[in-house]
């Protein structure tokens, strides 16, 4: 699992936004670090309001998940809610 969180960072750091979540599809128990992935990979195609979606499901699982935080906190600022 971790081989596949490190591949899936690799795409989005390289902003293969797509293959990222085409590799995160392939999974079938949603963990909290898989949620907050997912949720850049959307956000990075566009999808906010799906990405949006995620965040808050990971933040549901831990209010301290900091990627999910900053996932959200970027989409705010980037629809004009600072």
């Amino acid at each position: 699992m971790s081989e596949l969180i490190s591949d899936c960072r690799e795409l989005l750091r390289a902003e293969r936004y797509d293959e990222a979540l085409k590799l995160l599809s392939g999974l079938t128990a949603s963990q909290l670090e898989e949620k907050a992935l997912r949720g850049r990979a959307l956000s990075g195609l566009g999808r906010f309001a799906e990405a949006e979606d995620v965040f808050s499901e990971a933040l549901a699982d831990d209010a301290r998940c900091h990627e999910a935080l900053a996932g959200l906190g970027l989409l705010a600022w980037l629809s004009g809610h600072h």
